[in-house]
Parts: C-alpha cells; sequence; structure tokens
C-alpha cells in the first residue's frame, strides 16, 4: 500500500474510531439517565400499596425501562465490537505503511 494511500484509509479509520467513541459516550450517558428514572420509579412507588394500580403501572414503567437498558447495551456491545474492529484494521494499517499511531 502507497504511503498516501496508507495515510487516507489511516484517517478515515481515526475518523471512524472518532465517531464510535461519540456514540459510545451517547449511550453511556442514556444509560445513566435511564438508571437514574429507574430510582425515581423505585421511590415513588416505595410508598405505594404493591396491589394499586398505581403500583401496578409504575411497575410496568420499570420494566419498560429496563428493557430500553437492555437495548442500549446491546447497542453499547455492538459499538465496542465495531470500534476494535476499526482498531485492528488501523493498526495493520499503520503497520503496512511503517506509520506510527
Amino acid at each position: 500500500m502507497s504511503m498516501v494511500l496508507g495515510t487516507v484509509a489511516a484517517q478515515q479509520q481515526i475518523a471512524r474510531t472518532s465517531d464510535l467513541d461519540l456514540e459510545i459516550s451517547k449511550i453511556q450517558q442514556a444509560k445513566i439517565d435511564l438508571q437514574r428514572n429507574v430510582a425515581d420509579l423505585v421511590d415513588a412507588g416505595s410508598d405505594l400499596d404493591p396491589k394499586s394500580p398505581a403500583a401496578k403501572q409504575l411497575e410496568a414503567r420499570k420494566e419498560a425501562l429496563v428493557n430500553l437498558e437492555k437495548k442500549l447495551d446491546m447497542q453499547l456491545q455492538a459499538y465496542e465490537g465495531q470500534k476494535a474492529t476499526v482498531n485492528k484494521s488501523l493498526g495493520y494499517i499503520q503497520q503496512n505503511c511503517g506509520q506510527s499511531k
């Protein structure tokens, strides 16, 4: 691979890594916000009779938030996997073009 093509490819991979880092950061922040919301629901429901309609509604909302957190975890794992692949590719490009990180 020529040095110019290697440099361009490396820059593309670095940009992709930055994009993935941003997406990972957004998901992590969303998870923090979600966990805070779940804690708020638990606090709000602690004074309710567990058999009351309001308590059941809060429990359903809590379950929906927990399911959303699971989806965020899956998306986070996917982005982290993509980032690992991009980093491997970047290492290969840099090794074959004689570039340093």
